[in-house]
């Protein structure tokens, strides 16, 4: 859980944006579960701070030192990471590309389920079977997470939410249909298959 001091120090962040105090140090805090959503920590040094659980939803992390944190199921949805430093980012950004996503979904549409990441316990204990020999229905998120892993196994060892994987992997503009409905998801990818 959030320390108290944890918490100071994102107080005190958000008066050095503003030009009242000086900038600290969030790098290692313990910001576990901590609800941040909608904070300006634009620039902050959050290097191996434990992230794990905390909600960070619309939260401004633009330029922000995020290297080594634990970001294992943080909200971190329509969160600004412009410019932020995020562990991992390069080899997945490409894995997986919208359109390998579009055709499983497409071929599949009964497999897409956009209410949760992935819906099988053997996923969640880190195991990814070939699409053929699995049932388990993924978002669209989840099924770039999937479809990488069986290219780079080490995907399974990312302490990152699936959010941001799916978004680290398919880009901004996939991550904007993560929260469509059903519906809306396979129209999304009906039409990005044909572009």
């Amino acid at each position: 859980m959030a320390t108290k001091k944890a918490l100071a120090l994102v107080q005190q962040h958000a008066a050095w944006r503003r030009g009242e105090a000086e900038k600290p140090n969030l790098s290692w805090a313990n910001l576990s579960w901590a609800n941040l959503s909608g904070a300006n920590l634009s620039g902050a040094n959050l290097r191996g701070a434990d992230l794990s659980w905390a909600n960070l939803s619309w939260a401004n992390l633009s330029w922000a030192d995020l290297g080594g944190a634990d970001l294992s199921e943080a909200n971190l949805s329509e969160a600004d990471l412009r410019g932020a430093e995020i562990p991992n980012r390069e080899w997945m950004r490409g894995l997986v590309s919208l359109s390998e996503v579009a055709g499983v979904v497409l071929a599949h549409p009964e497999r897409l389920e956009m209410g949760e990441w992935h819906s099988d316990s053997e996923w969640k204990n880190g195991v990814a079977k070939p699409v053929e020999a699995c049932g388990t229905t993924h978002c669209i998120a989840g099924w770039a997470e999937h479809l990488a892993a069986l290219k780079d196994p080490r995907i399974l060892e990312v302490k990152m939410h699936s959010y941001l994987i799916g978004r680290l992997i398919l880009g901004d503009e996939a991550a904007s249909h993560f929260y469509d409905s059903n519906e809306d998801a396979i129209a999304y990818l009906e039409e990005a298959s044909h572009v």
